[in-house]
């Protein structure tokens, strides 16, 4: 996942719930370009920082982190 691309987290995010990001909030994603890396390092006030409301903000903090505590295997995409 740390290799992952922007689209790459996206598509991921998605694929386990689809209603944890909004319109806006799908956008303001992309423009804050949260590749694989980075979404492994971030938390809920990051994900606030970039203009997610705080549903989405505390919904993302999950698959985070399943995959640091978990060391889970994450499927190709």
């Amino acid at each position: 996942m740390r290799t992952w691309d922007t689209e790459k987290v996206l598509r991921w995010i998605q694929q386990r719930d689809s209603n944890i990001l909004g319109e806006d909030e799908l956008d303001n994603f992309n423009k804050a370009r949260i590749a694989g890396r980075a979404f492994l390092l971030s938390s809920f006030e990051f994900f606030q920082e970039r203009a997610l409301f705080p549903g989405a903000s505390l919904a993302l903090g999950s698959p985070v982190d399943e995959v640091k505590e978990e060391g889970k295997l994450i499927p190709r995409t």
